[in-house]
């Protein structure tokens, strides 16, 4: 499979997309306010450098599996894959790999880049990023910028192998282990601790 395949390209596809990852996150709203909608729940934290390794596409498929969902959506939030990727590169930065295939070609995806422009690759340029299946009973948000990546599940619905989820935190845990590196002197203000506890803390 050519990696460059994975990619969207088209407009259309592009807004389906941007409607289901809208339905599960607020993608205009910036932590410590919830980036999810009311419907998820059962918040678990990761590193975010996690994310860009084989061993994160593992869980991803682990995940995938669960709920029976064909391909996993990679979409870059920040910078702009519209505004500014589509009209820089003509396609998105965004890629849908099959569930079987995610060990195969997730690490190429992440480093494909636009020929014209090798710093535009998403490991490297990717501010803000959803993990997301069509189903949406789980869904992924990364936060380059605090070191983490939030894990959401909707609301009745169970991740019914626990193990898949063993090296996730507590908001609590992730606010010591990750979140405070972004702060100066790693001193987190205490409204902005008390918020992400609050929000996501259920």
């Amino acid at each position: 499979m050519n990696v460059k395949n994975l990619f969207i390209y088209d407009v259309d596809e592009y807004k389906k997309f941007i409607n289901l990852i809208n339905n599960v996150f607020k993608t205009s709203v910036d932590l410590p306010e919830n980036i999810f909608r009311d419907c998820y729940n059962n918040f678990l934290f990761e590193e975010f450098d996690w994310t860009m390794t084989e061993e994160f596409s593992e869980k991803l498929k682990q995940l995938t599996k669960e709920t029976n969902d064909p391909f996993v959506l990679t979409a870059v939030i920040e910078p702009d894959p519209f505004d500014y990727y589509l009209n820089e590169f003509g396609y998105f930065n965004w890629f849908k790999i099959p569930t079987d295939e995610l060990g195969k070609y997730y690490l190429e995806a992440l480093m494909h880049y636009p020929e014209e422009s090798v710093a535009d690759s998403i490991l490297y340029n990717s501010q803000k990023i959803v993990w997301i299946v069509p189903s949406a009973k789980w869904a992924i948000w990364g936060d380059r910028s605090y070191e983490i990546c939030i894990f959401g599940c909707q609301v009745g619905y169970q991740i019914k192998n626990a193990h898949t989820l063993k090296t996730w935190e507590t908001v609590e845990n992730a606010l010591e282990f990750w979140i405070k590196l972004s702060f100066k002197d790693q001193i987190i203000s205490k409204d902005f601790r008390q918020q992400m506890i609050y929000n996501y803390k259920k």
